[in-house]
């Protein structure tokens, strides 16, 4: 706890207050004191502040400096370790509040002739009172950090003061805490970037669009005047307004100008940007494209920004690919064309196609997209292989083992090799006892086994595990064990939770594949339903697996996944399939 104390006042402990406009900078003693400082001469020090501030006792920067070293000086040698019964404590000596009343006198000094000394001397403060009240539990602490933070920027309001204070007001919600504060640094600050950005996004949050556009037209004039740049994302904030005023011409103008001005930065933003503007109205967005690819006379940047609105946000992969296969021509090492090839071909049902590009895609790259496409396809045997591979270059390539044997354990499972399966997450489990699928999957071929009290040991150790995971298709795998432990109810009511929550992101965030992909997880949902007999809610979320194209199409792994079984000789389920898989195929 000791190590904890002192790594908290780290950043107070070298944060003194020195400034030109200090009267009495080049006064000896105070000289004197500042290098005893940096010499860790804590004696010394002392000695030459009492000189400078009976010579000069208004010389607040002395006082402050004094007060901030003896305070850090003082809390290092009075804390007291916790006895297991008593917390650990920081006993508040004269010494120490001596120090503290040097700080706040200091602060007191500066704050008439120095308000940017003051201002850093309060959020230095701040952190000091933070501190004692982290490790000694003062409520009063707690107020006077409350106090410093608050007085911080009221003496001076900049970036700095107006973080300080917003941590303390701002709900994560809503900006409407921290509104005063914001006009106040607005009208204080009105060519500083931070500042016109909160006050644009209050006025958004509040609907006034039309003033989220003066503001940011003002800052960017004051910054072309001057020859400084501006930050991209303000400039797009200007262009989310213009697109609620549904002027989506204007909008997306200012999203290509984002990727094309050198006076705005954010260049590496330009993909986002203008799938941001294509959301709404993405005919308005390939119409200006064009007509920049046009007067460019091909340049790849316009070529590739029109295969994107068309997977991303048309989900038009068959349209999309002519583009990213010319600016493959031209740029035929680009990591990022080569994975939108690898998905378009994939999305459009050219299997080999796909897996030559998700090949060249994992060549450049430590992403597995062809493994993520052969897992797609229920061809295991590829990926075994591949694993096998990589677990016998170990010792060139940096994995980790333990990973790399449950996924193969569970692709030996999946492919119907139980005794290689088993082998191989005994493997695992060897290594690392915090494998929840090896557990799943071991428990699994431990009850094929008869083995009962194995099977029901693994699993319950797999569902302890599984509860604490929050994302992704692992979620599903606590649902899972408890159908596999017979505790059906429980098991639904879970599965529903999680059902609702993954409705509410589709409805949420419709367009936004990458999330929903990562987050949302229908294809297991829909597996676990089956596995309880509930058809009904299977078919419903199969149905939005394919529909959103969640983790691409999983045909090959649907046709082999044995968590489907009950719904196989239902016709709704194969007229579900049939009609996806010609979809995929480009038949409809």
């Amino acid at each position: 706890m000791l190590v904890l104390l002192v790594m908290a006042l780290g950043a107070v402990a070298n944060d003194y207050v020195e400034s030109e406009l200090n009267p009495w900078k080049t006064s000896t003693p105070y000289v004197k004191a500042m290098k005893a400082i940096e010499d860790n001469e804590t004696e010394l020090a002392n000695k030459m502040f009492a000189r400078e501030v009976k010579s000069h006792p208004k010389n607040g920067y002395a006082l402050y400096n004094w007060g901030m070293h003896a305070a850090i000086h003082e809390i290092e040698k009075e804390y007291i370790l916790g006895d297991g019964k008593n917390p650990p404590t920081i006993r508040k000596t004269p010494a120490l509040k001596t120090a503290l009343s040097h700080i706040e006198q200091g602060i007191n000094l500066m704050a008439g002739s120095d308000a940017a000394a003051a201002c850093k001397a309060c959020l230095s403060a701040a952190e000091m009172m933070e501190a004692l009240h982290a490790f000694g539990e003062d409520r009063a602490d707690s107020i006077k950090m409350t106090h410093y933070k608050e007085r911080a920027f009221a003496i001076h309001p900049c970036d700095e003061s107006f973080d300080a204070v917003g941590q303390l007001k701002y709900d994560g919600n809503s900006l409407s805490n921290i509104a005063a504060e914001i006009n106040t640094f607005y009208q204080k600050c009105p060519t500083n970037e931070n500042a016109v950005a909160m006050m644009a996004l209050l006025k958004n949050e509040n609907g006034d669009y039309e003033k989220v556009i003066e503001i940011v037209d003002l800052l960017m004039k004051l910054k072309s005047d001057s020859g400084e740049t501006i930050s991209s994302k303000l400039v797009m904030l200007k262009a989310s307004a213009l697109k609620h005023l549904g002027r989506h011409d204007e909008a997306a103008d200012i999203a290509l100008q984002v990727i094309s001005d050198p006076s705005i930065e954010g260049f590496a933003d330009a993909p986002t940007t203008i799938l941001q503007m294509a959301a709404d109205a993405p005919e308005v967005m390939l119409m200006k494209l064009r007509q920049r690819e046009f007067a460019s006379q091909g340049n790849p940047l316009w070529i590739m920004s029109q295969g994107m609105v068309y997977r991303y946000s048309l989900g038009d992969h068959r349209t999309a690919l002519p583009y990213f296969e010319k600016v493959h021509q031209l740029d035929p090492r680009n990591k990022g064309v080569l994975d939108d090839l690898a998905y378009c071909y994939y999305m459009t049902g050219d299997v080999e196609k796909a897996l030559l590009y998700a090949e060249a895609n994992d060549r450049m790259s430590v992403e597995q997209t062809k493994t993520a496409m052969l897992i797609n396809l229920g061809r295991y045997d590829e990926i075994i292989k591949e694993r096998k591979n990589i677990i016998a270059l170990s010792n060139f390539v940096k994995i980790n083992e333990a990973q790399h044997l449950e996924t193969l354990g569970k692709l030996y499972y999946l492919n119907g090799e139980r005794d290689k399966a088993l082998e191989t997450i005994n493997d695992a489990l060897s290594r690392s006892d915090s494998l929840p699928q090896a557990l799943y999957y071991k428990g699994l071929i431990a009850r094929s086994t008869g083995d009962e009290t194995t099977a029901r040991d693994c699993l319950k150790k797999a569902l302890d595990m599984a509860s604490l995971i929050e994302q992704g298709e692992l979620m599903v795998l606590r649902p899972m064990c408890l159908i596999e432990l017979g505790n059906t109810s429980e098991a639904h009511e879970a599965i529903n939770s999680l059902a609702t929550a993954c409705e509410s992101d589709i409805a949420s965030k419709p367009g936004n594949h990458d999330f929903l992909e990562t987050n949302v997880p229908c294809y297991d949902i829909a597996a676990a339903y089956a596995m309880l007999g509930d058809s009904d809610n299977a078919l419903k979320f199969l149905d939005l697996h394919f529909t959103h194209d969640y983790l691409s199409y999983n045909f090959g792994r649907l046709e082999r996944d044995s968590r489907f079984d009950s719904l196989r000789g239902l016709p709704r389920f194969n007229q579900l399939v049939e009609k996806y898989l010609k979809k995929w195929k480009g038949e409809q």
